[in-house]
């Protein structure tokens, strides 16, 4: 792990020169093991910090350069983090999966308002589920409301979504998959109730056209 940093090993990872790579490494190997006969294959895979958190992935820290830092730091990652700066408070959540009735992940908008479920159960969470009747008697922390902030797309695929909890605080969730998920009841019953409304309107206008097509065929045929 020493030698990693003797071998530049982070420019060449950041330059994304493979080939400088994999001999260093090759070389690093080599001479531990006191071996010449030794074979190594390095690939690249774009990843973030985050997804490498979530999976439990060690990261071993590059030297703090400055420069180095700027640019393995995607454009994604400077917009969560320009997002969570202007929060006060970010609690880490996960989605409710509705098959049924639910809305794809890809099709939320900014606005929307989804059903999470807050992992932390710290004081701020407590104060946010009892804020919005989400807490059982016995403390247990039940599905909030979510107004959404942003929505980010990330370079593996899935999304990170933020949610407006709380005023300043927000629910972060990384959902990989472009799954159905359970939005606020009260939006559906708004957004049905605007269909409804319309739907009159609808029907009126295509009774309307139907005349007019039917006094056109009558004139037709009466020339």
């Amino acid at each position: 792990i020493n030698s990693i940093t003797g071998y530049d090993i982070y420019d060449y990872i950041s330059e994304k020169n493979l080939d400088l790579a994999t001999d260093a490494i090759t070389e690093i190997i080599s001479k531990l093991f006191n071996r010449q006969e030794v074979n190594c294959q390095l690939e690249f895979e774009q990843t973030s910090s985050l997804m490498l958190e979530l999976s439990e992935i060690p990261i071993e820290e590059p030297p703090n350069d400055d420069h180095f830092q700027e640019t393995i730091q995607s454009e994604e990652e400077k917009l969560m983090k320009k997002i969570e700066s202007e929060a006060s408070h970010i609690i880490n959540g996960r989605i409710i999966v509705s098959p049924i009735k639910g809305k794809y992940i890809r099709d939320i908008a900014v606005g929307d308002k989804i059903k999470v479920l807050l992992h932390e159960n710290d004081d701020i969470a407590k104060k946010v589920a009892i804020s919005q009747k989400a807490i059982t008697p016995e403390g247990e922390l039940l599905p909030v409301k979510a107004r959404i902030k942003a929505k980010i797309p990330l370079p593996q695929g899935g999304f990170v979504l933020y949610g407006v909890v709380a005023k300043n605080i927000l629910a972060r969730i990384v959902e990989e998959e472009n799954v159905k998920i359970e939005i606020d009841i009260t939006q559906q019953q708004s957004e049905t109730n605007n269909t409804s409304t319309h739907l009159p309107l609808y029907i009126v206008v295509g009774l309307g056209f139907f005349f007019i097509i039917l006094l056109i065929i009558i004139l037709l045929i009466k020339l």
